[in-house]
């Protein structure tokens, strides 16, 4: 008999990984490229990351502080008087 859990894990153990993002992921959920992502590392402007090996990880909680950073305030234009 299977094991649903033998099924539905791929790639390497998600119970170690959970709190990770990969760049590909990361680029397709900012609506971003990967190269895009790479520009923002050697600038130092994006969220911090780790390699390990050829892959690039991103902390989820990191990147989440990296958007709430960024956050501001939209200004209300003045409306003028009539």
């Amino acid at each position: 008999m299977l094991d649903t859990q033998d099924i539905n894990q791929s790639g390497p153990d998600m119970g170690l990984l959970e709190d990770w993002i990969s760049r590909h992921d990361l680029a397709i959920s900012l609506g971003v490229s990967e190269d895009t992502l790479w520009r923002w590392d050697a600038r130092r402007t994006g969220p911090q990351s780790i390699k390990l090996g050829r892959k690039v990880y991103y902390r989820r909680s990191t990147v989440r502080s990296w958007l709430e950073a960024r956050e501001v305030a939209r200004k209300i234009p003045a409306r003028g008087r009539r």
